[in-house]
């Protein structure tokens, strides 16, 4: 048995009070003018403060009419609850068994500890758990972790000895952010794929699979225990040093303070005499601020890309680099590592020269033909040049009657010269392609993932923020795979393979949104092919200008 301490929620996990919940709610609700409020919408408030319950319930906001309600139902729970509430079939029997094989067991409940304590008496003796949590025993209600670590410390156990049992994501929330297992178990109203979205060992139909005896190998064992932890850290990530208990005197300012940071100053209390390491250390921080975070966020965007975004969209943000200076910071990285590994890619090759020079010796010589306008229209279509690289390179010749003629006879090579030089200019400036995109692709993820929970709705500027991060991390990929494969794809604006692309929107989609992979797969489809959409929409408009125009030279 890995764990030794098996703490659970009350309400669908233990126990199922959803009747007395519903009487007590629609007793207060009726008599207050709320008529049309349904038992489903009641019970999906299962879980949560009785404030927050009947805020979602009734639409308001001011917090002494929801003081009011929550007395009332308290008045009306003291006669209906406990009666209307009822273990489940295997409740005791689990219970039972994993007390008898020695392991210490908890509740951590919103609902209040006397309440649950009534009503276990007719079933357990009182001093049969180890501990009751209730919603009386904290300042702040899940998804916080405070109950949890409550406790924890009571109970002076490490948080690899806890598995928490809960019924819905507020559980599973407060499970992750305790750094705690977590197991769900479907009595309630939440389903497999939101708690999937969540860390955890085991979604359950009951609670008899923590009883169960089956058997696997030491080697499978120690696999699944490695993935444990590796999942854990990829959702937890970087975690804030714990604050120090002990007075320390600021090698600064002097200054007396408990914790890890100076109060007056802000210096680090860890400040250690300087080495060799702080040379390059300093010297990127006076480039761009690099020493905050910088080195953190790029292993992050590899290992745990979308757990980080989520982190940086619900205001963890101190630790991060930021995203859009990290963008030009990794453009300009990746354009002088491409011109060191492969700088045929940023330069014009010598057989390009020697089209663009027989081109404007044909026409100084007055000997401009089919053949010279053909190839002429080859170097645009190859997109190996344009009339503002010839003018520049060669500004003595007289690149003007070829392109007035080009343009005469054949119009649309025009239209082609202009994304020619539109692609050159994007080429040339890499983040500022990058962030032309993004946009595109924020509106898009918007468009289909519309329809998500409150918690994971992000809006437009938020998805702004996270698609920056993103191509952040596809940068940084192509930096790292530019080592091994030593050709630059500098015309693209992201030089790794479009299936790898989307993978990686997949797994990041995955990690943010927290839905299951079939779910996200299917928006993630849908978000690319609304992105594909809005760029042709803009090409046509741009087209139908550029050709408007043309016609109006005609």
């Amino acid at each position: 048995m890995r764990h030794t301490t098996y703490l659970f929620d009350f309400d669908y996990t233990l126990a199922n009070s959803s009747k007395g919940i519903v009487i007590c709610f629609q007793n207060v609700l009726k008599n207050h003018g709320y008529n049309n409020v349904t038992d489903e919408e009641v019970k999906r408030t299962i879980g949560k403060t009785l404030e927050d319950s009947f805020s979602i319930l009734t639409g308001e906001l001011n917090m002494e009419i929801l003081q009011k309600y929550k007395k009332l139902y308290e008045q009306e729970a003291n006669q209906y609850m406990n009666i209307n509430t009822f273990l489940y079939p295997e409740t005791l029997t689990v219970l039972q068994t994993l007390k008898k094989n020695g392991a210490k067991l908890g509740i951590i409940s919103t609902k209040y500890r006397y309440r649950i304590k009534d009503l276990l008496s007719n079933y357990l003796p009182d001093d049969f758990f180890d501990i009751i949590v209730g919603g009386e025993d904290v300042t702040e209600h899940k998804p916080s972790p405070q109950g949890l670590l409550i406790a924890m410390e009571q109970l002076q156990v490490d948080k690899s000895d806890i598995l928490y049992i809960g019924d819905s994501v507020v559980d599973a929330e407060a499970a992750q952010q305790a750094q705690v297992d977590f197991a769900g178990v479907l009595h309630g109203m939440t389903t497999k794929e939101e708690l999937e979205g969540y860390p955890h060992l085991l979604i359950m139909n009951d609670l008899t699979p923590l009883i169960s005896k089956e058997k696997k190998s030491d080697r499978f064992r120690k696999i699944k225990l490695y993935y444990r932890w590796l999942r854990i850290k990829q959702v937890n990530g970087f975690q804030t040093k714990s604050p120090n208990k002990e007075e320390t005197v600021c090698k600064n300012c002097g200054e007396t303070y408990t914790g890890n940071y100076c109060n007056r100053c802000g210096q680090d209390k860890n400040t250690a005499r300087l080495r060799f390491s702080n040379i390059l250390q300093n010297a990127l921080n006076g480039f761009s601020s690099m020493d905050r975070g910088f080195g953190l966020t790029l292993l992050e965007l590899i290992f745990r890309p979308g757990y980080l975004i989520y982190d940086y969209l619900k205001g963890k943000r101190i630790r991060y680099f930021r995203p859009f200076q990290m963008l030009f910071i990794l453009s300009a990285v990746y354009i002088l590592w491409a011109q060191f590994i492969d700088p045929t890619a940023i330069k014009t090759n010598k057989e390009t020269k020697d089209k663009i020079e027989e081109v404007n010796d044909s026409i100084s010589n007055e000997q401009y033909n089919d053949k010279t306008e053909a190839k002429f229209v080859e170097i645009q279509n190859n997109q190996l040049a344009d009339s503002t690289s010839l003018n520049k390179h060669y500004p003595d010749t007289k690149t003007s009657k070829i392109l007035e003629k080009v343009n005469k006879t054949k119009r649309l090579g025009y239209l082609g010269e202009i994304m020619n030089m539109v692609s050159k200019w994007l080429n040339q400036n890499k983040a500022l392609s990058i962030l032309m995109i993004l946009p595109i692709f924020a509106l898009a993820t918007r468009w289909a993932f519309k329809k998500q929970k409150s918690e994971t709705n992000y809006n437009f500027t938020e998805l702004l923020f996270a698609q920056t991060y993103i191509a952040c991390q596809i940068l940084l990929l192509s930096i790292i795979i530019l080592a091994f494969s030593h050709k630059a794809k500098v015309s693209d604006i992201f030089d790794i393979p479009e299936w790898a692309i989307f993978a990686l929107y997949l797994l990041d989609y995955k990690q943010l949104f927290r839905k299951s992979w079939l779910s996200t797969l299917g928006r993630t489809i849908l978000m690319f092919i609304y992105s594909l959409v809005i760029i042709l929409i803009f090409a046509i408009i741009i087209a139908s200008t550029l050709i408007g125009g043309i016609i109006m030279d005609i």
